[in-house]
């Protein structure tokens, strides 16, 4: 009897098909009830929304790391619950199609959905690589250790060998730290709290009071992460998901198809998001600092307008504009300036027009790191997914 089954009721029928994970969450958390409590409430809001599949896909999660993505979809879940009216709400296992499934499938009066979930934080790879190695090293020791990642490893990489330059400083870090942690041992200085830093993490320890030996909290150096570096990592994520629904049959490509992006990336926000997909806007301003009279700058001012205008309707980007209001988007397209209206327009084009595989996705779902949830409706997304009453989704 594990401490979830005495004391989280919800917690623990949820995880009845997979005991493993009963175990590995009551020895990560027996010193963290906050965390507990919060699962084993959210696992109860999402039985009182009548939501489906919740064992099935616990069952799923086979180690830590693929939980932590789990809990990315059940937290999406409950969004999608609290924001619409629900006729339907499952979550979906691993095996729901012969080939790769969705996340949720969710239907309201109007549409059904089918939702990809991506948890997106900056460097994946470092997270698992030394969440695993610590699972592993601390088996044997009473002690949690908080995990803090210096500059260099806060930093996402986008080439191959600066993320195997990465991944040499963690595990150059994780060797350091064993050593040193070995030391202290073999010495008998290991008291009940203390710290071993490295040039790139700096390892918190602490006694448990279980008795358990598992890695606790990962934090970041809080630096301002250059925004077009993360955009780059999400797009490909984007595209990545999007590509998911080229394995569905005829009849499920016909079903509204949503990729939830769960960002635990703080540089990134809802407005870096509608930058991405819709295109960065520029205008011309009405304020005349070229020294000319304020006549001519008017002249001017027009003039460069209608250029911009002719320019961007001679774009091979427009035709799809054109379709696009033509199914009924034309407020969204005016709204995001991709129809240029008001001395606005979009100047470097967003990824639902220039990445080909964007048709597949009718929307995406954005929360960040403070629970912002935004939705962007794809008005450039296949016809059979297409539809502009869409816009109502998540208000």
């Amino acid at each position: 009897m594990t401490i979830i089954n005495e004391i989280y009721p919800n917690l623990s029928w949820a995880l009845t098909n997979n005991y493993r994970l009963n175990n590995i969450l009551s020895e990560q958390y027996i010193d963290n009830p906050h965390c507990l409590s919060y699962l084993d409430n959210l696992i109860s809001e999402l039985l009182s929304y009548n939501c489906k599949g919740i064992q099935d896909k616990l069952k799923d999660a086979s180690d830590l790391n693929k939980f932590i993505s789990t809990l990315s979809e059940l937290q999406i879940t409950l969004i999608l619950a609290k924001n619409e009216e629900i006729g339907e709400l499952k979550l979906l296992h691993d095996n729901y199609f012969l080939k790769e499934s969705p996340d949720i499938l969710f239907r309201n009066r109007n549409f059904t959905f089918y939702v990809e979930v991506r948890r997106i934080y900056a460097n994946p790879y470092i997270v698992d690589t030394i969440l695993d190695h610590l699972q592993e090293f601390l088996k044997g020791y009473p002690f949690c250790v908080n995990i803090f990642l210096g500059t260099e490893l806060s930093i996402p990489k986008m080439r191959g060998t600066e993320r195997i330059a990465q991944k040499d400083l963690v595990k150059e870090s994780l060797r350091i730290f064993e050593e040193e942690f070995k030391e202290k041992i073999a010495s008998d200085m290991l008291t009940s709290s203390f710290v071993i830093e490295t040039n790139y993490i700096k390892f918190t320890v602490e006694k448990t009071k279980s008795g358990k030996g598992y890695p606790g909290f990962i934090t970041s150096d809080l630096i301002e992460v250059p925004t077009d570096i993360l955009c780059t990592y999400i797009t490909e994520r984007l595209v990545e998901k999007a590509a998911k629904r080229d394995s569905f049959n005829s009849e499920h490509r016909k079903i509204y198809y949503i990729v939830a992006f769960d960002c635990h990336e703080p540089s990134i926000d809802a407005i870096d998001m509608n930058e991405l997909l819709y295109g960065h806007m520029s205008y011309i301003s009405e304020l005349n600092i070229t020294g000319s009279s304020e006549e001519d700058y008017a002249k001017n001012r027009l003039d460069y307008w209608n250029f911009l205008n002719n320019n961007i309707k001679n774009s091979a980007s427009w035709r799809i504009i054109e379709q696009a209001k033509n199914r009924g988007w034309e407020k969204l397209l005016t709204e995001k300036c991709l129809i240029p209206n008001d001395y606005s327009y979009i100047d470097d084009e967003g990824i639902f027009i220039s990445e080909t595989k964007m048709k597949n996705v009718s929307g995406v779902l954005f929360r960040g790191t403070r629970n912002e949830i935004a939705f962007y409706p794809n008005p450039f997304c296949d016809t059979e997914i297409n539809n502009p009453k869409i816009l109502n989704f998540m208000k």
